[in-house]
């Protein structure tokens, strides 16, 4: 090999070679988004998983152009809202009906966007089906990952089909189901605040019949909102560890499916959410 600078030239044989040249990336999420037509700084996320599969991932961008205007984007294009429903049904037309059912949405939103241009966004996956969605983020917390794995952190859910029932809260507390509300409205909600509370209503409803409800306006950043979401499953997999380490001296995530299973049934995570006009 020959290193020159920022470039690193790889010698196969005496014929072949390859160029590499320095990106100046700090990890390969800097890279992606470095590439992209728009400015998007992500939020940090806890309770994440690795996309490793690109071929079952399209993604979706939405973020700020040079003026300020907020752009959407999609495998790197720009679009409009309008335009998804095509662009999608073109990505299904590339795989088998298994892998189909596989394919999911990874959304690189910025922090600082509105929800009410997140939720217009979800609100076009709901209407042709496309469910599964996973939220981009930079990794934080005790999980270690790879600075050329970055690219594919996120927090995987699943949108609620368009014929998902309305919770009415006074039929469901008399069915004797707790509800946790976080309401992001009140704009005096804190991430530490919203992580105590959790736990100790967790604590105090120990049976597993409890739902999360996050509310909140289309004005409140979407960093506040992935934050919240991002606490809830942290929490939730904590009683869930804390569980299978008293029991089986191991943790959550190494328990075999049937184990944890069990684990999800006694700490269930159920959270709804709606903005405050839905």
């Amino acid at each position: 090999y020959k290193r020159q600078g920022d470039e690193l030239t790889i010698w196969w044989n005496d014929n072949q070679s390859s160029l590499y040249k320095r990106s100046g990336s700090e990890n390969s999420m800097d890279l992606f988004l470095k590439k992209q037509d728009i400015k998007v700084e992500l939020p940090y996320i806890s309770q994440f998983r690795l996309m490793d599969n690109p071929n079952l991932v399209f993604k979706i961008c939405l973020g700020y152009s040079k003026d300020g205007e907020a752009v959407l984007t999609f495998n790197g294009k720009r679009v409009a809202v309008s335009d998804l429903e095509a662009l999608i049904e073109k990505e299904r037309s590339k795989h088998s009906k298994m892998e189909v059912n596989k394919l999911t949405a990874m959304f690189f939103f910025d922090r600082e966007i509105s929800m009410e241009e997140v939720i217009e966004v979800k609100g076009a996956l709901r209407e042709i089906g496309s469910l599964k969605v996973a939220y981009a983020g930079y990794p934080e917390g005790p999980l270690s990952v790879s600075k050329l794995a970055y690219h594919t952190v996120a927090l995987p859910m699943v949108l609620p089909p368009m014929e998902a029932k309305i919770l009415d809260k006074d039929k469901i507390e008399q069915s004797g189901t707790k509800i946790f509300v976080i309401d992001l409205s009140a704009r005096n909600t804190s991430p530490r605040a919203i992580d105590q509370n959790l736990e100790r209503f967790i604590r105090e409803n120990d049976k597993g019949k409890y739902v999360f409800s996050l509310e909140y306006d289309k004005k409140i950043p979407y960093d506040q909102y992935i934050t919240s979401v991002d606490i809830v499953f942290q929490v939730v997999y904590r009683f869930r560890n804390e569980m299978a380490i008293s029991r089986f001296q191991v943790p959550y995530a190494q328990l075999g499916a049937d184990l944890q299973k069990e684990r999800r049934k006694a700490y269930p995570l159920v959270l709804s959410e709606a903005g405050a006009d839905e």
